[in-house]
C-alpha cells in the first residue's frame, strides 16, 4: 500500500509493480518469433526505513517516487543497489520486442 506521504511506495508494493510489467511483457510475446531472454536486473534507488507500531510492528521499507525530494521526508535515506534474476516455473523469462 502507498504511504500517506506523497511520493513514497512500499519497497513490496514496488517489486510487485516491478514484476506485474514483467509479466505483462511476457504475456504480450508469447508465440512471436522475436522474443528477449530477461536478464539480470540491476536497480538502483533510495529507500528510508520506518518502524511500524501497533499489532503488525515490524519495519518497511519506502522506495522514493521519481521526482519526489526524498530528503524531505527523513534524513535517514539510503542508496539501494539490488540485482533481481527473474525466472518462471518453466524457464527463462521472454519478452516480445514490443509491449
Amino acid at each position: 500500500m502507498t504511504n500517506d506521504a506523497a511520493g513514497w511506495i512500499e519497497l513490496a508494493e514496488w517489486i510487485a509493480a516491478l514484476r506485474s510489467e514483467l509479466q505483462a511483457a511476457q504475456n504480450e510475446g508469447t508465440g512471436k518469433d522475436l522474443q528477449f531472454v530477461v536478464g539480470p536486473l540491476e536497480l538502483e534507488f533510495e529507500v528510508t526505513a520506518s518502524r511500524e507500531a501497533g499489532g503488525k510492528g515490524g519495519v518497511k521499507f519506502w522506495v522514493a517516487e521519481v521526482g519526489s525530494d526524498v530528503r524531505t521526508k527523513s534524513g535517514t535515506t539510503q542508496r539501494v543497489k539490488m540485482t533481481l534474476t527473474p525466472h518462471s516455473g518453466d524457464g527463462d523469462v521472454k519478452v516480445s520486442d514490443r509491449l
